[in-house]
């Protein structure tokens, strides 16, 4: 039986990877739900260190090719020239339109689980996944067990997604009404607090589909700016709230801080003026419980329904945290 071979370019990937070995060709051999998977790993020959006590060259990995098969039934049908002489392939689009997204998911898995073993075994940073559908595993070159062509696919582009087009989590776009606040940003830069940037870190864990690091820096973010809005880091009440805290003499739940005591301190309850807000940030505070202790995107609702967390629930929780913060300043 005749094997078809796909074969993929990652041509570049989202970090650098490693290595110290001393042979310069790399390969590795795999078996993936049914199909035999080769990965070879291209380094970059510009650059290299090597520390006195190293034994070998500490290179990156700068690009993959991706070799997936699996043994066929039929191989493409074969092309004639036309009464010109010209080749026209469009008669195989068909059988590779089948076979694509088998091959390039196999490829797509295999590229991501090589991606995890240096993240989190290797631990290498700065490293993402492939999302579904990327340009990398969209195309193939097709051949034979003996690297003969077989037949030729017509080219599919694939658009990049944009983080924020829509307007998703707040996303805003640079206009004519901002553009001076740049300016004045540029030669008047201010200290962003420390919730800003979890925030941010939060948005971006939502948009790379990681929902529990998005959880746990989003109610982070919302106890910081809760509890500093009444324990200020740089005042007595602030020092002394820190230690009382830390010695376990002292445990006030976000949520009424942002009822009880607000109502006592400021005549302001956020529960009374915003109740499905604060409804909100109460389940985030459910979630992010159940993310620390069991590493699971659930809650139970004030129904002790158990609730599975998505993208769009985390998405009103990140509105309603706005809120919130808004709602603080303004005391």
């Amino acid at each position: 039986m005749p094997q078809l071979v796909a074969h993929f370019d990652v041509e570049s990937l989202p970090g650098q990877c490693l290595i110290a070995l001393p042979n310069k060709e790399i390969i590795v051999h795999s078996a993936i739900n049914g199909f035999d998977v080769e990965i070879q790993l291209i380094v970059n020959e510009s650059w290299r260190a090597k520390h006195k006590s190293d034994n070998e060259w500490t290179r990156r990995i700068e690009r993959l090719l991706v070799r997936v098969s699996r043994n066929e039934v039929e191989f493409p049908p074969p092309v004639y020239p036309n009464d010109k002489g010209h080749l026209d392939y469009t008669i195989q689009s068909e059988y590779f339109c089948q076979r694509i997204e088998a091959f390039g998911h196999v490829a797509r898995e295999a590229t991501n689980r090589m991606i995890r073993f240096f993240r989190f075994l290797l631990r290498t940073p700065s490293l993402q996944e492939f999302p579904a559908n990327h340009q990398y595993f969209s195309n193939a070159k097709w051949t034979d067990e003996n690297n003969k062509i077989v037949g030729k696919a017509g080219v599919t582009i694939v658009s990049e997604k944009v983080p924020g087009l829509y307007g998703e989590l707040g996303v805003k776009k640079l206009n004519l009404e901002t553009l001076g606040a740049l300016e004045d940003f540029i030669g008047h830069p201010i200290s962003l607090p420390l919730t800003q940037q979890l925030l941010s870190d939060a948005q971006s864990a939502w948009f790379e589909g990681n929902l529990r690091r998005a959880i746990l820096e989003l109610a982070i973010a919302c106890e910081i700016a809760v509890k500093r809005q009444f324990f200020a880091n740089d005042s007595p009440a602030g020092a002394a709230f820190d230690y009382l805290e830390d010695k376990a003499q002292v445990n006030v739940r976000v949520l009424e801080l942002m009822d009880r005591v607000t109502l006592e301190a400021f005549g302001k309850s956020f529960k009374t003026e915003y109740p499905n807000d604060y409804k909100n940030i109460d389940y985030l505070f459910r979630c992010r419980n159940k993310v620390a202790h069991r590493g699971k995107l659930i809650f139970r609702n004030d129904s002790n329904q158990e609730i599975t967390v998505n993208g769009k629930t985390v998405s009103d929780w990140w509105g309603s945290a706005i809120i919130l913060m808004e709602w603080l300043s303004a005391l």
